[in-house]
């Protein structure tokens, strides 16, 4: 059956639309701390809560999404397609609710993963690009401002900027919508959809190791090395030409037949065969969250006077060590996610899985990048109790870029190699939800380390 073309590259560029329009809402949300900042102080309000509003974000952000995926992944076995992608869609664009955005960024990750590896990839990178495009227009909107140096931005200014951003976020979205309907019909993607495809890659992936084996008996004893394998390969396709034809599944599909009928394991197959890249995917956002944002949100250059929080607008050494030194940092990480997530796509990282020991000790070792960060020059509403050990401006931005490619390059690895571990079919759509759980777990204990930090290493606390 011969595989059409994706022309022009369109299901990979729409991929990387709905991976944007899955983070688009967070990052927005995020980056956009200096309306947050002012919103949350408006009386009557607690302390506590203002002052550690990014953490306290995180922490109720990352429970509306374990709270969704302890709902959907046992149901996904019920839900049609339109259930799981459009449904949220809308809803995310009417509502922005994080617990909806959990269904969408779920089944389009199970989605990309069912068919092609390059799509799972271009899903990650539609979410790094989403973090990229975001910062980069938060530092250059405050860029362009030029605050006066005594002059604290007012609401009539600030609500402009935020406006902007909750409709770029809207648009996204909306056009995630739109592209959604033509997606599913594109060739390419009917194609990897249609059981009989998925059979047969089953078949083939389940009985090239089998035949390899008995198959270099046959060979010639007398053959050279390049004749051993050019003899090797025609057995090969030849013996599973026939194995394939023979197969139970190949070829006797019907339209109608569910995917989930072609390969179908429990639920807690599924989790065992994956356990591996789970740990991984909880170990890289537990120590992201644990720094980012809340850490780095509230990081002043060095050359800052400000002892308390908020940074002040101009340093003596210019603005940039002022008021555009935390949107540079957040740029920073998110170039260096998105730098990471490229480089995953590179050999020989693309086409060869690493070993799972090597993986879990990389994402273990990068907490010692959270006890640099710690270090800085960290300003919040009280005084910081932590000594400043590394005073140079070069320590928040190296350490915090070197957090955003290891994420990037974790997460998309995770992402790409873990379906492997599944058949395809139903068990391979599960693989999305399940790494998302796992990441979504791993940010929600993140996120309760970093709220613990901002909170017990200030002043009064």
């Amino acid at each position: 059956m011969r595989e059409p073309k994706d022309r022009w590259h369109l299901v990979y560029a729409i991929v990387v639309l709905q991976g944007l329009a899955s983070a688009v809402p967070w990052n927005v949300y995020v980056t956009e701390s200096e309306y947050f900042g002012l919103r949350v102080h408006v009386p009557p309000f607690s302390r506590v809560l203002a002052d550690n509003f990014e953490n306290v974000n995180l922490v109720t952000s990352q429970a509306a999404n374990l709270l969704g995926f302890l709902i959907y992944v046992p149901c996904q076995h019920w839900m049609s397609m339109d259930a799981q992608v459009l449904h949220p869609q809308v809803l995310t664009l009417l509502v922005m609710i994080g617990g909806c955005a959990v269904c969408l960024a779920l089944q389009l990750g199970g989605n990309t993963v069912a068919f092609i590896t390059l799509a799972s990839q271009g899903m990650s990178l539609g979410i790094g690009l989403s973090g990229v495009g975001v910062a980069s227009i938060s530092f250059l909107t405050l860029w362009w401002s030029h605050p006066s140096m005594k002059h604290a931005k007012t609401p009539e200014e600030i609500a402009p900027e935020a406006f902007s951003y909750f409709l770029l976020s809207s648009l996204i979205i909306a056009a995630a919508v739109v592209t959604y309907f033509i997606f599913f019909r594109m060739p390419f993607v009917r194609h990897h959809r249609q059981p009989e495809v998925v059979a047969e890659w089953d078949w083939r992936d389940s009985e090239e190791g089998t035949l390899k084996e008995p198959l270099i008996g046959a060979l010639p004893a007398g053959s050279g090395p390049s004749d051993s394998a050019h003899d090797l390969e025609r057995l090969l396709r030849s013996s599973k030409a026939g194995s394939v034809a023979k197969a139970p599944l190949y070829g006797r599909l019907s339209r109608g037949v569910s995917m989930r009928d072609v390969s179908e394991l429990s639920l807690r197959e599924v989790l065992q065969r994956m356990m591996g890249y789970n740990v991984v995917c909880i170990l890289v956002l537990l120590v992201t969250s644990a720094a980012f944002p809340g850490v780095t949100s509230a990081m002043c250059s060095r050359w800052n006077k400000a002892d308390i929080a908020p940074c002040e607008s101009y340093s003596s050494k210019g603005r940039f060590f002022g008021d555009l030194f935390v949107p540079f940092i957040f740029l920073v990480f998110n170039a260096g996610d998105f730098v990471g997530r490229l480089a995953a796509g590179l050999e020989p990282w693309r086409s060869q899985a690493p070993p799972m020991a090597f993986l879990i000790v990389y994402s273990a070792a990068r907490a010692l990048i959270v006890g640099g960060l710690v270090l800085c020059n960290v300003v919040t509403a009280a005084p910081w109790q932590l000594p400043v050990l590394l005073k140079s401006d070069a320590w928040p931005i190296g350490l915090t870029l070197l957090l955003g490619l290891t994420n990037g390059h974790l997460t998309s690895l995770a992402m790409m190699h873990a379906p492997a571990t599944l058949p395809r079919g139903f068990a391979r759509d599960r693989c999305g939800p399940i790494l998302n759980l796992a990441l979504t777990i791993g940010c929600t204990l993140g996120s309760v380390i970093a709220f613990a930090i901002t909170y017990f290493f200030q002043a009064g606390s």
